[in-house]
């Protein structure tokens, strides 16, 4: 690159030889990034910008961009989704914007223009400025253009640096080390002095649904840190030991963050915004989400929403992935706690916290190796949990595991979380998610490995899929959760015409997703990835099981080393390729041994009931005495009985939406309560 024109920016035509990566490439988003990424080969890996079918068409909620490259910290491919408006700028031009190569210019800008004009332009007084500071300097230069960024840690090189989109308030993409690749170029930041593609006028069902979600609706008023509860309630909100959260701490960090937040903001279109907005501590404003407070926050001892707020806005000062800044501090905290490393106690300390984020904007300090650089220093490499580069926190929840560790793009929460097993209520329908094999009765139980590897093969497709597109992970999870759609409806809305073959859009859309996954996992044997990656130390005997990883690697065609299987490779881009998945053979059956136990009397007794929200608000006025023990089903008709108003939040025993838990575990529907239970019924929608 070169500050004056270069002839070889241009918008160029992009034709693939193989008829099913062409088709692949069509959809765009994460599998047009996928295709770019295998074609440029191993040496110079692009960063690309991608968007979907989605978001050309302006559907609501589809306004998400993907950033993809190379991870610097795994060498493995990640990739990650952009909010705000990059996406529908960039969409006018062209399906995806890539970037090679790399300038000396200080402070270099690619700048996007509406004529399809690339430009490289010098400008020295952005170096070490604050992803935000950059964005609105390039603002003033470039009115209304929208910026893509990267902090001081991307041009010093740390692998976990982020890329931000520079709008207000801003966000982020932060895992995968996205930010030091665009360092790496030498660019400061992009430019999309582009003006926005419209949103469609005529997406009046999709948001009427949207508007109708019990789970989107609770996340709108919650802003996503309704799940501070949900996952107090699971007993997976981690503490300063690794034990789980105080239910103090618990109650200050909700309330103090529920007091903090002055507004909402959304994706274009959509009719329940869920993202809080809060003033950053030096004026403007900053969103905040839930994932945040769960890597700053109790772990390091802080319980108050401020202090947390203080360490994610230096993070974003600098520029660096939240989640890998927590868990590297939550590893030193212990080290010193425990002697292995010299300095002062950091544990509740949020200036001292602080300190060690801020010397990430020179790549040093106890932090600048990240947090597998502070497990080796301290001899911690035992308590270290990671996956493909990206710290991980143990999840309870054997489908939440296994989709974090068999992600081959990383793991954050809507892409290798399977929602359904955690979220959901009641037993899943195999028909209504339009599966191509039954999901047995257990297979709802997050505790359970029943069927967990059929329940994160279809998740992680439809998770590709969404990404291809451009769609809301959140608003398809929620309406899928709650029952406000069906996998043939919400594919029907998303779907590209591209993949509209044989009128199973359903099944079309699954099958996008899984040529995403291979091509994806091609890509990471190409560029070296080890073979047996799926199954860290760390995870491995949890998840040797044949309902597990077994059931997994079979679905998605894997061979013993964890390797795409010849026969599957052949169908990149087949619009029926989901159907063709295969589940092992089934171990023999077991004995039945039934047993017959008398019902239990029913007498007087008395039940807490905890929840955020709408729903809480409800409970709150309901009488705490029953005739007990009920089931939870049971429980669902004479909650709706007392108050119709709560039918919406908890459901039916035939619909069922709010999960119910006691001590840290989801009961199923013929679960009886009794006397004395405390019972937490959750609405959100996990990720975010």
């Amino acid at each position: 690159m070169r500050p004056d024109r270069d002839p070889r920016s241009r918008v160029v035509d992009f034709a693939p030889t193989d008829a099913g990566r062409v088709r692949l490439a069509r959809a765009g988003g994460s599998a047009l990034a996928a295709v770019l990424c295998e074609l440029a080969g191993a040496d110079e890996v692009p960063i690309v910008v991608a968007v979907g079918d989605a978001v050309r068409r302006g559907l609501p909620t589809a306004a998400r961009a993907t950033v993809a490259s190379r991870s610097p910290a795994s060498g493995t491919y990640a990739d990650g989704q952009l909010g705000g408006s990059i996406a529908r700028r960039l969409a006018r031009l062209a399906d995806a914007l890539t970037v090679r190569g790399h300038t000396s210019e200080r402070g270099a800008v690619l700048v996007l223009s509406a004529d399809g004009e690339a430009r490289v332009e010098s400008r020295p007084e952005l170096v070490g400025l604050a992803p935000f500071d950059a964005a609105r300097r390039m603002r003033e230069l470039h009115p209304g253009a929208a910026v893509l960024t990267c902090g001081p840690a991307g041009e010093a090189g740390f692998e976990h640096a982020s890329l931000f989109n520079g709008e207000d308030p801003p966000s982020s993409v932060g895992r995968g080390g996205l930010g030091a690749v665009l360092g790496r170029t030498g660019l400061k930041a992009i430019v999309f002095d582009v003006e926005a593609l419209p949103p469609d006028s005529d997406g009046a069902a999709l948001r009427a649904r949207l508007s109708a979600s019990p789970r989107l609706l609770a996340r709108a008023e919650g802003g996503s840190f309704e799940l501070i509860e949900a996952f107090a309630a699971r007993g997976v909100l981690g503490g300063p030991t690794d034990g789980a959260a105080d239910a103090a701490d618990v109650d200050r960090l909700r309330a103090t963050a529920d007091a903090g937040h002055r507004g909402q903001h959304g994706c274009v279109g959509c009719p329940t915004p869920c993202g809080w907005v809060f003033e950053r501590p030096g004026g403007g404003r900053r969103g905040g989400r839930f994932s945040a407070v769960a890597a700053l926050g109790p772990r390091l001892g802080l319980s108050d929403f401020d202090a947390v707020l203080r360490l994610l806005e230096a993070c974003d000062r600098v520029g660096v992935d939240a989640k890998e800044a927590g868990e590297a501090l939550a590893l030193l905290a212990r080290a010193r706690a425990e002697g292995r490393l010299a300095g002062t106690p950091l544990l509740g300390d949020a200036e001292a916290l602080e300190a060690e984020i801020v010397a990430l904007a020179a790549n040093e300090g106890e932090l600048a190796g990240g947090a597998v650089g502070v497990a080796r220093r301290a001899g911690l490499e035992h308590a270290l949990r990671r996956v493909r580069g990206q710290a991980v926190r143990e999840r309870t929840s054997l489908a939440a595991l296994l989709g974090q560790c068999v992600s081959p793009r990383g793991a954050d929460p809507m892409r290798a979380f399977p929602f359904l097993a955690e979220d959901g209520a009641g037993e899943l329908d195999g028909q209504r998610l339009s599966l191509p094999f039954a999901l047995p009765r257990g297979a709802a139980d997050p505790n359970s490995p029943v069927a967990k590897g059929r329940l994160v093969w279809w998740h992680e497709n439809l998770s590709a899929a969404l990404d291809a597109t451009g769609f809301c992970a959140f608003s398809a999870g929620a309406l899928l959760a709650d029952g406000g759609a069906t996998a043939e409806e919400l594919a029907d809305w998303i779907l590209p015409d591209a993949w509209r073959a044989g009128g199973d859009c359903a099944t079309a859309l699954q099958s996008l997703g899984a040529s995403t996954v291979l091509l994806q996992r091609e890509l990471n044997r190409r560029w070296g990835e080890a073979a047996g990656a799926d199954l860290p130390e760390w995870a491995r005997e949890r998840l040797e099981r044949p309902e597990l990883y077994g059931e997994y690697r079979a679905l998605r065609g894997l061979d013993a080393r964890g390797r795409v299987e010849a026969e599957m490779s052949s169908r990149f881009g087949d619009p029926q390729l989901a159907n063709s998945a295969r589940l092992p053979a089934d171990p023999p059956d077991a004995p039945v041994r039934a047993t017959v136990a008398s019902a239990p009397p029913r007498t007087p007794g008395s039940l807490t009931l905890r929840a955020s929200g709408a729903l809480g608000r409800v409970l709150d006025e309901l009488d705490s005495r029953w005739t007990l023990p009920l089931s939870v089903s049971a429980l669902r008709a004479e909650l709706v009985a007392r108050d119709p108003r709560s039918e919406r939040w908890v459901g039916t025993p035939f619909a069922p939406v709010a999960s119910v838990w006691r001590d840290g575990r989801r009961l199923s529907e013929d679960e009886l309560v009794g006397d004395g239970d405390a019972l937490d019924l959750v609405v959100a929608i996990s990720g975010g």
